[in-house]
This record gives C-alpha cells, sequence and structure tokens, in this order.
C-alpha cells in the first residue's frame, strides 16, 4: 500500500534545488572555477523565462535582433546566467549589452561545457517548459481570433441608434489582431 505524501517528503525532495556543485572550465588555457545548481526548480525556470521575454521585449523596444535560430541558445543563455554563479552577466535591462556577451559567450567553448554540466533531464525540462507555453500562446491566439470573428458578426447583426458608430462598425472589415 502506498504511503501518504507528507511535508517532510516535499522538503526532502527540495532540498536538491540548494545543491551546489564547483566545475573547473578552461578558456585560453587559463583555468575558472564556476559554481551551479545542477537541479532547476520549476518555479526559478519560470522566473528565468520572464527574465528572457523581459529581455527580448526589452531588444524589441531598443531595436536589437535576436535571430529566430538562436532563441534555445538564447534560452540556455539564461539558464547559464541564473543558475551558475562566479560568471559575469550583463544586466537584462541592457539590451545591446546583452546580445554582445551572449553571441560572444556562445562563440567561447565554455558555453557547451557549462550546460554539458547540467542534468539532460533539467535541461530538458525547460526546453519543455518553452515549447509548452509556445503551444498555451499559440492556443490563445487561435482562441482570441475565434472570438474576434463572433464578436464582429454579433455587431454587425446589431441595430445602433447612433448612426455613426453603426457606421463604424458595419465598415470596419476586422478588429484589429490583439
Amino acid at each position: 500500500m502506498a504511503k501518504k505524501l507528507t511535508k517532510k517528503a516535499i522538503q526532502d525532495y527540495n532540498k536538491r534545488f540548494n545543491e551546489i556543485e564547483s566545475a573547473t572550465v578552461s578558456l585560453d588555457h587559463e583555468e575558472f572555477e564556476i559554481k551551479y545548481y545542477p537541479y532547476l526548480p520549476p518555479i526559478k525556470v519560470k522566473e528565468m523565462l520572464d527574465d528572457v521575454v523581459q529581455s527580448m521585449n526589452l531588444q524589441q523596444e531598443k531595436g536589437v535582433e535576436t535571430p529566430d535560430h538562436l532563441l534555445f541558445d538564447y534560452i540556455y543563455y539564461f539558464v547559464l546566467k541564473h543558475f551558475t554563479k562566479d560568471i559575469y552577466f550583463p544586466p537584462t535591462n541592457k539590451p545591446k549589452e546583452v546580445i554582445q556577451h551572449f553571441r560572444a559567450f556562445l562563440n567561447t567553448p565554455v558555453y557547451e561545457e557549462l550546460l554539458n554540466l547540467f542534468p539532460k533531464d533539467e535541461l530538458g525540462k525547460v526546453g519543455q517548459r518553452v515549447i509548452d507555453t509556445l503551444n498555451e500562446y499559440e492556443k490563445f491566439q487561435r482562441q482570441a481570433k475565434k472570438m474576434q470573428g463572433e464578436l464582429q458578426e454579433r455587431l454587425n447583426e446589431m441595430e445602433f441608434e447612433n448612426e455613426e458608430l453603426e457606421q463604424r462598425v458595419k465598415n470596419q472589415k476586422q478588429i484589429p489582431e490583439v
């Protein structure tokens, strides 16, 4: 017979998220000690993804581009930012510097070496979270588009007391996209 899920069992499980490991990486014949959290708590992964979104929004506002084909590398760059210590990362609110650092960091062998320190399952959870989020966003967009169509139909069928408003609604081909 299965046991009850206890507070202690939950706390014991969560202890893994506080574990810190250490590794040495080399760059240009110089060694650097890096501390990292091998287990990625879901709450902190969400915070990290929020930071990615904030960074990308700031980049868009400032006209700085992250190529689409580097999206997952960019996300994993933020994994390193949030789950390692002793590595310089520019603040998110400086988009140009973030992209320059990201591109330079991506060109080093250290980037891959550091990612390989994390258990594959942990990085897979991040990738899956991103895919799930994108799927939810796509589903939301489809529902919003359907609702826009239904709303437009209802507005077209309505009788208005104000002739100017009626003309505006009837001449509106489609409600602007969300």
